[in-house]
């Protein structure tokens, strides 16, 4: 879930409801069929009849084209959408694979076949050219426009990785207590991060103060500062005086985000539930409770529509980031 994401999906709405699509409605619910509607040939031969062009036909240029072949044979890892809107990025099993899709054309661009499945996915660039993937296999296999361009083992399995434009660093969280850090333009390992935590399962990074947040297995969020590589604070969960039962009942740190203002950080657990900390104090300032009780796997700000997108393994829940 992401801003692009959305601005996709409020697009494909619009134009459904301009085009006459058939629209069903359910417990409040709008359903949009987006597989109903005339075929090519059918605008054609009703051109024909109006004697206009097909592009004057409003129907025409109202109508809704779904990318071609925009699957896989069992699972989608993980997606991404290019900075420049330009182009979808995906990559799934099986075989693992990675599919670039062209969105001006609607159709797959190229297809590349890869050694394992894809834990996660960043794009370095404006379009394809660049492309950084964390694999199950404990490397890190960076994509140029041509194809695999580099392919770097890491000590420990990752399982989480973002990217810093301002220094050109992968950050990699792992299944020990390190965070690793490969320098794109040095072509090297910097220093890690040594955490308190027996395995980092998140990290994020706030741009607008420098700080990087490590979501560990032992139910806390480190905060390092970028700069100076030194631990800056850290978010016992659910409070500072918690027993080892409280601690349990909040369970493993999954997912993290910094607000855009960077004032603010959701963290969600193993347990479904989700708290929000304003960095400037120690106490949660709101807490959610999902019903299943499953892992939160991401926690997404929209800042165009002000709006916090928070996913567990069942559902997707849209909160209004003000309230």
């Amino acid at each position: 879930i992401n801003a692009e994401y959305m601005g996709l999906l409020k697009l494909v709405i619009r134009m459904a409801a301009r085009s006459g699509m058939n629209v069903m409605q359910s417990n409040g619910v709008k359903i949009y069929d987006l597989s109903l509607g005339k075929s090519l040939p059918q605008f054609i031969e009703e051109a024909k009849k109006q004697k206009v062009k097909l592009k004057e036909l409003k129907e025409y240029r109202n109508r809704i084209e779904l990318i071609q072949d925009f699957q896989f044979r069992t699972v989608c890892n993980r997606i991404q959408v290019s900075p420049d809107g330009k182009y979808i990025i995906a990559a799934g099993i099986y075989p693992p694979t990675l599919k670039i899709f062209d969105t001006a054309e609607l159709s797959l661009k190229c297809q590349r076949g890869i050694d394992s499945e894809v834990v996660q996915m960043k794009i370095l660039s404006e379009d394809y050219s660049k492309i950084a993937m964390l694999c199950a296999d404990r490397n890190i296999e960076v994509h140029a426009q041509y194809g695999k361009h580099y392919k770097i083992r890491i000590p420990k399995f990752g399982r989480d990785m973002i990217y810093l434009p301002h220094s050109a660093d992968l950050v990699v969280a792992s299944s020990c207590n390190q965070i690793y850090r490969l320098n794109l333009e040095l072509g090297r390992f910097l220093a890690p991060f040594d955490t308190s935590a027996n395995s980092v399962n998140t990290i994020c990074f706030d741009k607008q103060v420098g700080l990087l947040a490590a979501g560990t297995e032992s139910g806390t969020v480190e905060f390092w500062d970028y700069k100076s590589r030194k631990m800056a604070a850290q978010i016992p969960l659910p409070d500072n005086n918690r027993s080892f039962v409280e601690m349990q009942k909040f369970g493993e740190v999954t997912a993290t985000q910094f607000s855009p203002d960077g004032l603010q950080i959701a963290i969600g657990s193993e347990n479904g539930k989700v708290l929000i900390y304003d960095i400037r104090y120690p106490l949660p300032v709101t807490s959610m409770q999902f019903q299943y009780r499953k892992p939160i796997i991401n926690i997404k700000y929209q800042p165009e529509s002000k709006k916090l997108f928070i996913a567990d393994k069942k559902i997707v829940k849209i909160y209004n980031d003000a309230s």
